[in-house]
């Protein structure tokens, strides 16, 4: 699919910025270079593929969440399926569904190490940069796709109180938030603000006849800015937010072999309600003192995630089993930085970092009445019949005689209960510098290095206890046991690497922009698939199964022998036979069964940043390829019982990323264009049973585009109403693997949204309507125990937003 053929698909698109502001394209890069803590120039002024959205695009665009930049930004793609714990997030096909984020993300300068954090409601975002490709030398740990920051508004330089309220159909969809900047004096300023949300969700559960997919959410925050004098600057803050969602509305595709499930195709028919309830308290303080030589900074954060899962793993009306997962997580980082001031030939910044994180998970999965008719279905098939030949001792001659058995669980359900804890510490040091006019002028060298250090510990428990019964009728046994074996121990990891980049970068005069050249490793962690216990609970409690009966029929034959030693060679064959067809089998090694490596890449780039036409247009394009070793691929288990992360030898991702954005017919017209184009294949990938190299990677898409437009119809100051603004955009996307064996995938797809704005000055009303086109999608599919799933896409919905500011 060429770019011409994406942009007509997605037709005319919505608004960059309303036509009452600048005459020319605004630089969306001019943020007070000073109070960030490791930057030394405006970022389209340096070597990195990146896209800067501020407040006005933030709101003209209904951005809300972080998903809400699918196609605004490039090779940018943040799927909407599950829950808030899902919050999968891509970056030139480098990405994540579970455990540690292959983006990384930053608020106010701190980091964000869950990735169940990121999907947080940006009511109080001032501006956002995204920076693509990888980013370990200045941030280390899961920079590997690039890095999101996001900054709240400094009420030094914005004071005002806004409200905004929305609501929508479909969804029944109800909005509300307020914020108020207030300035004390000229050195201490204050914000306070707070949001409310809740819908009903788009889809219908069947077996619960309710809707599924509902969220309800709220938050506060705060912000306290001191300016003592010219060298000080000190910023505090705190937030909170509560979540509550039901949330997996997954779909019945089917099954791929076996019997399929009657009524239940293309529904979502779960008998459980599946649920997310999260709570999110984060709190940072930075200090910035600005000296003569260069600025030093120090950023200091805690964050703590409470949160609580309740899925029904087979999402159907049968009743198989479920899963329950409760995490509590404290994250404790601290910062220092020191860099110099900006506009030198020299640029440096340099720093130490260092994060302590202390995670706490239970995971339970419980077996109910369908699950455990299932597993005593497995143990009834394979279980053996062994047979006995023995010497009759009244005939002398050899008799051959089956010995049938029965093993099941009596329990109606049981549960697999599993604790961890999971401590990560993570400590670097990095310097990175720039020299300009490097061998000549306007050319500039950039090179960098961080020394990163990672150490992580799992201390594990966990039992499956329940009851079992054991028959053989030949003898006349009929036994009752207790499984309630508990495996637990302690697993540890410890890893240090080096994080380069190297760059070269040369500026074009007149301001016109630059081009650049660009070489840098990036690294995401390991880590311990922790929801993979179910399955090594379940291996142990069998062998627990099978050697108590062998045990308990190893001692009945021996006392038979001894009560009747005539037989006595009998009893004896029959226990040979015993133990040739009940073996225990050995249990694999906890460590090597749930733990997986550190991904790592190496990215190649070529990039331009362009300002044309006395800034009237303003362009950004990047070219880049990366050999990416150990890539981690987030998979289902074989049982069904959750997803794992597993690493494959290699893979490659090539592309290219375009921006276009500027003003036309004396700034009454803001368009704006995109496209980004990925590539992602299996270059070395063979998990011992199939070879997927050549395959698509799968959970990245392949083309994103985007065309928006904004036009200013009326513009009149001193009419009640000033402005009456028509905006439409249109996203492309796809296609999309959905598995390692690229036999599923979702299809290039373009969506349609539209908005009309009434402005009235210090209030506003914005009219809008998304998927106008009633697109059908899917935005998630997976396989489990032989059965297909997926969650659909958002679909047709009409709403208005209410803002007030004074």
């Amino acid at each position: 699919m060429t770019f011409i053929s994406l942009l007509v698909c997605s037709t005319m698109l919505s608004a960059m910025t309303l036509a009452n502001d600048s005459s020319k394209t605004v630089n969306l890069d001019e943020v007070v270079v000073k109070t960030t803590s490791k930057q030394t120039s405006q970022l389209r002024n340096t070597a990195t593929s990146v896209s800067l959205i501020d407040k006005e695009t933030i709101n003209n665009r209904r951005i809300t969440e972080l998903g809400d930049l699918n196609a605004l930004v490039p090779n940018f793609f943040m799927p909407e399926y599950g829950s808030k714990l899902s919050s999968a997030l891509y970056i030139r096909g480098i990405g994540s569904r579970i455990n540690t984020p292959a983006v990384a993300l930053y608020v106010d300068d701190a980091p964000v190490a869950e990735k169940s954090e990121y999907t947080l409601n940006l009511f109080s975002i001032d501006h956002i940069d995204v920076l693509r490709g990888p980013q370990g030398t200045l941030y280390g740990r899961n920079a590997m796709g690039g890095i999101l920051r996001l900054y709240t508004r400094n009420p030094l330089y914005h004071q005002g109180t806004d409200i905004n309220v929305s609501g929508a159909t479909r969804n029944e969809l109800f909005k509300v938030s307020a914020t108020t900047n207030q300035k004390i004096s000229d050195k201490v300023a204050f914000s306070l603000g707070g949001f409310y949300e809740t819908n009903k969700g788009f889809f219908h559960n069947d077996s619960l006849d309710r809707k599924v997919g509902s969220n309800d959410a709220f938050g506060f925050n705060a912000k306290l800015v001191l300016h003592p004098s010219e060298k000080w600057f000190l910023d505090w803050n705190a937030n909170y937010e509560y979540s509550d969602e039901d949330g997996y509305p997954y779909f019945y595709g089917g099954q791929l072999s076996g019997t399929e499930i009657p009524n239940a195709i293309d529904r979502i028919t779960s008998n459980r309600q599946s649920s997310y309830r999260r709570n999110l308290f984060s709190t940072n303080f930075k200090a910035v003192w600005e000296g003569e030589p260069f600025i030093l900074s120090s950023v200091t954060s805690f964050r703590n995630l409470s949160d609580r899962m309740h899925m029904d793993q087979d999402f159907t009306y049968k009743d198989f089993f479920s899963m329950e997962q409760r995490q509590k997580s404290n994250t404790v980082s601290e910062e220092f930085t020191l860099k110099s001031k900006p506009f030198k030939r020299w640029e440096w910044t340099g720093g130490l970092f260092a994060l302590y994180q202390a995670i706490r998970t239970q995971s339970p999965v419980t077996f109910h009445s369908d699950g455990v008719d299932m597993i005593n279905t497995a143990i009834a098939n394979n279980i053996p019949t062994p047979t006995v030949t023995v010497t009759n001792p009244r005939t002398g001659q050899p008799v051959t005689s089956a010995m049938p058995m029965a093993l099941s669980i009596t329990d109606p359900a049981f549960t697999a209960q599993s604790r961890f804890r999971n401590p990560v510490v993570n400590g670097a040091l990095f310097l990175q510098g720039t020299l300009h006019d490097f061998l000549t002028e306007r050319l500039a060298l950039t090179l960098g290095l961080r020394l990163d250090n990672e150490h992580q510990e799992l201390s594990y428990v966990g039992s499956a206890p329940v009851n079992f019964n054991f028959k053989m009728t030949s003898h006349n046994i009929d036994k009752d046991f207790f499984s309630s074996e508990i495996l637990s121990g302690k697993i540890k990891n410890n890893r240090t690497s080096l994080l380069p980049k190297v760059a070269l970068q040369y500026d074009f005069t007149n301001k016109l922009g630059n081009v650049y050249l660009s070489v840098a490793k990036g690294q995401r962690a390991g880590g311990y698939n922790i929801q993979m216990f179910s399955d090594i609970l379940s291996s142990v409690m069998q062998n627990d199964m099978m050697k108590q009966t062998k045990d308990y029929l190893d001692q009945t034959m021996d006392e038979h022998a001894q009560q009747m030693p005539a037989m006595a060679s009998m009893f004896l064959s029959i226990k040979d036979a015993i133990d040739q067809n009940i073996p225990i089998a050995e249990l694999p090694e906890v460590k090597n069964t749930i733990t997986y490596k550190p991904e790592q890449c190496w990215n190649y780039e070529v990039g331009t940043h362009l300002n044309l036409l006395d800034n009237m247009l303003m362009a950004d394009f990047s070219v880049f390829f990366m050999d990416i070793r150990n890539q981690q691929i987030s998979r289902m288990v074989s049982s069904g019982f959750g997803r794992i992360m597993v690493n494959a030898g290699e893979s490659h991702s090539c592309g290219l990323e375009l921006s276009l954005r500027g003003k036309l017919l004396q700034d009454r017209l803001a368009w704006h264009a995109n496209y980004g184009y990925t590539h992602s294949e299996f270059y070395d990938y063979n998990n011992g049973t199939t070879d997927y190299t050549g395959n698509i990677v799968p959970f990245i898409p392949e083309h994103n585009a985007l065309l928006a437009a904004d036009y200013n119809i009326m513009s009149n100051d001193n009419n009640l109403l000033k402005n009456i603004i028509v905006g439409v955009q249109g996203n492309g996307l796809g296609r999309i693997y959905w598995n390692e064996e690229n036999t599923a995938r979702q299809n290039l797809y373009c969506t349609l949204k539209a908005h009309v704005l009434f402005d009235f000055g210090q209030w506003s009303v914005n009219l809008w309507g998304d998927n106008l086109t009633c697109t059908k999608y899917n935005s998630f599919y997976f396989e489990s125990s032989q059965r297909k799933y997926y969650q659909k896409g958002t679909p047709f919905q009409l709403g208005v937003d209410l803002h007030w500011k004074f």
